[in-house]
């Protein structure tokens, strides 16, 4: 039996687990490395209207994510709608890429330079870590390997999304008996975007 013929509900799960990485997140929660699970769960240092155009971005970018992944309660990892397409390991890391390109080029402000986004960028932080805490500024310059993004590095330096794609058993073994979860994520003709939202919602 070919790829093609093996009934979806017969595939292993595909997921995709990601994270969003800021160097003020990671300022301001050590601990966490920067890593957020959530764009709206991701802490700020800098004034929300100098920096809101970077996190609208991040959140096209994770709006992108949720249109081409269904919820896989209770894990936090979402079932890619196509999963026929990731069978193969030695695929996934050309889907993870794939996917990561899709994302960043959903928004080209993810490329440019901080000192495009946000003029004078780098007095602009200065002043503001000047009335931060020492520990503050000190696990911002942290953030590897060249510390606090400077106005000429890009956007995706200091503000980007990561991701994986995993196989269901590489997740949690449970994840294997759940191949009904699969018939969630019907072929369909249509690609991603708000017309295959209406009608996903319309055969359900």
């Amino acid at each position: 039996m070919t790829e093609s013929e093996i009934a979806i509900w017969e595939m292993e799960p595909q997921l995709i687990v990601w994270s969003v990485e800021t160097w003020e997140h990671r300022a301001l929660e050590p601990s966490s490395f920067g890593q957020s699970s959530s764009v709206s769960e991701s802490r700020q240092i800098l004034p929300k209207e100098m920096t809101a155009p970077i996190y609208a971005a991040l959140s096209s970018a994770e709006k992108y994510i949720f249109r081409v992944t269904e919820p896989l309660y209770p894990f936090r990892a979402r079932l890619l709608r196509f999963p026929r397409d990731m069978q193969d390991a030695t695929l996934r890391a050309e889907a993870a890429l794939s996917l990561r390109t899709a994302i960043y080029q959903g928004d080209r402000l993810l490329h440019e330079s901080l000192s495009d986004v946000v003029p004078d960028w780098d007095e602009r932080v200065e002043q503001i870590l000047r009335d931060l805490p020492d520990s503050v500024v000190a696990n911002g310059r942290e953030w590897p390997p060249h510390g606090i993004p400077r106005a000429d590095f890009s956007v995706a330096y200091g503000y980007r999304i990561t991701l994986r794609v995993l196989g269901g058993t590489q997740m949690d073994p449970r994840v294997a008996t759940h191949r009904s979860l699969l018939m969630g994520s019907n072929e369909s003709f249509m690609p991603p975007g708000e017309s295959r939202d209406v009608v996903d919602k319309l055969i359900r």
